[in-house]
């Protein structure tokens, strides 16, 4: 970077940085009075949208209040806006569900056939923006806890932009795609890719360019992504590949083999310079032989991991935890969905999340009781779950997200949530129901068991045995031995027993569940699911785990991937 791109990146992630501390006591002071926040936002929505077909066929102009919102509007799924959304995806019809101008469809990330489409409005980015400084002010505090405040320096973001554009001509995409796209005019100032792979449309081995410039930039401060798995995956390349890329940087080059446009690799290629000291420096980083820590020791200012890695997350920030050692902290990002922002992480190293009471209006359904009435923030109680309903300002009213969070306190008035899981992906098996909770802790305790790292997992439920069983996919860090394979579906049911108090009373007492059923993947096998989804079109920041089976074909995939099946008959 020449002298202007590092004045330009010193001062536009300080007044990021200033910006975020700025929102982060918005945000604290906001959480005193977090109902009335909450409030004014669906009087001002209301207000906004009265005149929308939606708005009229529910009398938005005659709500007064919450209580009225709640008895005039029933709670609502896609299904209800799709008529709608289809409309204004063919023709660009305005002010079907709100007064808001839509300029974006948002697609969802989700496992079913056909995504969705959500309307997204222009002001609804503000608070992904707000949350966002919220990290750069994050940052900034470890660069000055590690006594590297001087000057920032730049980072690897693998959130990619791009998208394709409606019949009538209203772009769609991935809503982090979405804000990468707005901030593209200085992206080449705060990450280390080169402006001319930020959202190209053509085929381009993106896992190389990403990895190159990373490695070749010793002064990285920051490696950002939407979930946690993208980054243990960009590592893993990098490992994997060391030899290649530093070979390409010594000598200023990209490699022949990269998939690239030609126009696009000769500008690269003309900025490019042999660089053998860092060359030199990688060289002896990676003769080391441990990748344990590795990750201080390619980028020494490195400061900050960021991205979403708690939940069923949990094993790949265990995983770069691992590679960057004990004093890189870690930012889970923000709460949010395609269907609005939900809330955010004040500071770094914190697991909770703080509901943000102005970025839309919240009702929480009682875990399992969707006859209950729904409840509002002021009304919640620490240690329970709830499902998340949402008002949002792109027009979805009262909408139920299936996601589960579990409360575990607050900040003044604002609930602190983590979220628990998907009310999909449930595993439902004979009155059996388990949870993401239930499989995390299952997951964990299992590792501790076996005395390795599970790197990535899936659960099924067989019902096509008699009686039906669960089963278990797992890739491990280290390899199983033959006679701790033998013993995995023993210790499998013994941990679900001890996390699921239902799971022995269904299987050892009633028999209706038989003894479950563990497959050994092959090491590697959950990264190659993870880069046919990317081959497939789906963007790497909405690359998701497989964590719940929901089809024999897939079941079947999976089975044929596997390395080492064991099945006791106990």
């Amino acid at each position: 970077m020449n002298f202007f791109g590092k004045a330009m990146n010193f001062l536009i992630l300080n007044c990021l940085a200033a910006y975020g501390n700025h929102n982060r006591k918005r945000y604290i002071s906001m959480s005193k009075k977090a109902d009335f926040y909450n409030e004014k936002f669906l009087m001002k929505q209301l207000k906004c949208s009265k005149n929308t077909e939606y708005g009229k066929k529910y009398g938005f102009a005659d709500i007064h209040s919450v209580s009225d919102f709640q008895n005039k509007v029933p709670l609502s799924t896609y299904d209800d806006y799709k008529p709608y959304v289809d409309r204004m995806v063919q023709t660009g019809e305005q002010g079907l569900l709100t007064g808001n101008k839509v300029d974006y469809f948002s697609k969802t990330s989700g496992t079913i056939k056909v995504m969705k489409m959500i309307p997204t409005v222009k002001g609804s980015y503000t608070h992904y923006i707000r949350s966002c400084s919220i990290i750069l002010a994050n940052l900034k505090t470890e660069l000055k806890r590690k006594n590297r405040f001087i000057r920032y320096g730049r980072g690897m973001n693998l959130i990619e932009s791009g998208g394709e554009t409606t019949p009538s001509g209203i772009k769609t995409g991935y809503v982090s795609g979405y804000g990468m796209g707005r901030a593209l005019a200085f992206a080449k100032y705060i990450t280390c890719l080169p402006t001319e792979v930020l959202g190209c449309t053509e085929p381009i081995d993106m896992k190389y360019v990403k990895a190159r410039y990373a490695l070749q930039d010793g002064d990285l401060t920051y490696l950002m992504s939407v979930f946690m798995s993208a980054l243990t995956d960009m590592i893993a390349y990098i490992i994997e590949n060391h030899e290649i890329l530093i070979d390409d940087i010594e000598k200023g080059v990209i490699n022949s083999s990269v998939v690239m446009p030609k126009q696009i690799r000769s500008k690269l290629e003309k900025q490019l310079s042999p660089d053998p000291k860092r060359a030199a420096e990688l060289r002896k980083v990676f003769s080391y032989g441990s990748n344990e820590g590795i990750i201080p020791k390619i980028w020494k200012n490195m400061a900050l991991i960021i991205g979403i890695g708690a939940g069923e997350f949990a094993p790949f920030t265990q995983k770069m935890r691992y590679y960057a050692g004990k004093d890189i902290a870690f930012h889970y990002v923000i709460y949010a969905a395609s269907e609005g922002m939900i809330a955010t992480v004040i500071n770094a190293n914190e697991e909770d999340y703080m509901m943000l009471p102005d970025s839309g209006f919240f009702e929480f359904l009682p875990e399992n009781d969707e006859n209950a009435h729904p409840l509002l923030l002021n009304q919640l109680e620490a240690g329970k779950k709830y499902e998340l309903i949402i008002t949002n300002e792109a027009g979805l009213y009262r909408y139920c997200l299936k996601d589960v969070v579990a409360v575990t306190g607050f900040r003044g008035k604002s609930p602190l949530i983590r979220f628990a899981y998907r009310k999909e992906q449930v595993i439902n098996l004979a009155g059996l129901h388990m949870t993401m909770e239930h499989t995390t802790e299952t997951i964990r305790l299992l590792e501790k068991a076996l005395h390795t790292n599970i790197n990535d997992y899936s659960l099924y439920a067989d019902n096509d045995h008699i009686p039906g069983r669960i089963v278990l996919f797992i890739e491990t860090e280290d390899e199983i031995s033959d006679e701790s394979a033998e013993k995995l579906p023993q210790l499998f049911d013994s941990i679900l027993a001890e996390v699921n108090v239902d799971y022995t009373h269904l299987q050892a007492e009633c028999g209706d569940i038989a003894p479950s059923m563990v497959y050994v993947m092959k090491k590697g096998t959950y990264k190659e699911i993870r880069e046919k989804k990317i081959q497939s079109g789906i963007a790497v920041n909405q690359i998701k785990s497989l964590r719940v089976i929901r089809s024999k074909e897939q079941f079947a995939e999976m089975v044929a991937k596997s390395e080492k099946i064991k099945n006791t008959v106990h």
